[in-house]
């Protein structure tokens, strides 16, 4: 408590009624907050203020905009808040603008934050809002926690609030995943909590948007990575990276640059083809890859039986890596039925569903 009220007294000291910003000492807020308190005021707004302006007018085109992240993140809202269930809190998904899109959470906190318009509907941009975990996660792009007397807005000082962003698979900011709760009963493990949950919500949409490439899942030999830990990359049938997951990003040092203008061959010591014989002949094994630093990786590609028709192969298996890739001929089982019954048999299987858009693993 005695922190709090020294963290308001610095507000108080720094950000004056009149409008006046003065330069102190500080030591009790870490300097990111304090450069998100300037930027607050700097958009005009006084600690003191208290804002009454109603849900987004446009609340209804922005929830269809946002349709299919809410629909992946609702799973994990439900998990979470069986998490947090009983403890004044409340589980929150925003979109990149800071508007305020689905909630669940303990019914008497719900309508202690209403009363702050910390509801569906409300925008909780920094410039809007001040300093606040949704609208200071989207301006600094990164996971953040405001707590207490942390929020520019005094009416907000009740609050401890965890954001982290959810991205896209090309690196964009879709939207925010927040847990909210009373600042008295802040839990250490709520921003690994909400990273676990956005990084599912993000892997998800990979095998939604890109069921018509080839996806690649990555896992580091030497580390003995948990197969939650996802690295994801797409290629198209050519080997053309298209899309990546944060992890995969920040491990190859992926930008949205890169996409679209390095291939497969340039990340691995193998050719696509490789890996797209390997998922044709349906191996349950994970196929081995090697960066060209050095780094020995397992990797686990799907793609859709149907997508496969325009792949066309090499007489024999051993030599498909070095054939040309074309959308143009169709795939010849004989070429890759070379008479072991285990194979017939799979290939028998493919022919019965091969008209059918069915993502394998």
């Amino acid at each position: 408590m005695e922190r709090q009220q020294k963290i308001n007294e610095l507000k108080k000291a720094t950000f004056e009624n009149n409008g006046e910003h003065k330069s102190v000492q500080n030591n009790l807020v870490s300097n990111e907050i304090y450069r998100s308190w300037q930027r607050s005021f700097d958009s005009g707004i006084l600690v003191n203020d208290v804002f009454d302006d109603r849900p987004h007018n446009e609340i209804d085109n922005i929830l269809d905009k946002n349709r299919s992240m809410i629909n992946l993140a609702d799973n994990e809202m439900s998990k979470l808040y069986q998490l947090i269930k009983g403890t004044d809190n409340m589980v929150l998904l925003s979109d990149n603008d800071g508007v305020i899109l689905n909630q669940i959470g303990d019914p008497v906190f719900v309508e202690r934050a209403a009363k702050i318009l910390l509801m569906p509907g409300a925008k909780w941009s920094e410039a809007d809002k001040g300093t606040n975990a949704i609208g200071t996660a989207i301006k600094a792009d990164k996971a953040i926690t405001i707590h207490g007397g942390e929020h520019y807005l005094n009416s907000n000082g009740f609050l401890t609030c965890s954001s982290v962003p959810i991205h896209n698979p090309y690196g964009d900011i879709l939207g925010v995943l927040d847990i909210t709760g009373d600042y008295r009963n802040g839990n250490k493990h709520t921003l690994a909590l909400l990273n676990m949950s956005v990084e599912h919500i993000e892997n998800e949409m990979f095998s939604h948007n890109f069921h018509q490439d080839v996806i690649v899942e990555l896992y580091h030999v030497a580390d003995n990575q948990s197969w939650f830990e996802k690295t994801i990359m797409v290629f198209d049938f050519s080997g053309m990276l298209i899309a990546a997951n944060k992890i995969a990003r920040r491990l190859f040092s992926i930008n949205k640059s890169t996409f679209n203008h390095k291939k497969f061959e340039d990340i691995f010591d193998a050719k696509i083809g490789a890996l797209i014989e390997h998922i044709i002949l349906s191996s349950n094994h994970p196929y081995k890859l090697k960066s060209h630093n050095g780094v020995e990786y397992y990797a686990k590609a799907k793609t859709s039986y149907a997508r496969l028709r325009s792949f066309a192969s090499c007489p024999r298996a051993n030599k498909i890596a070095a054939v040309k890739i074309t959308q143009n001929t169709p795939i010849r089982f004989k070429d890759i039925d070379l008479g072991d019954p285990i194979m017939a048999g799979n290939i028998g299987k493919v022919k019965k569903i091969f008209a059918h858009d069915i993502p394998i693993l």
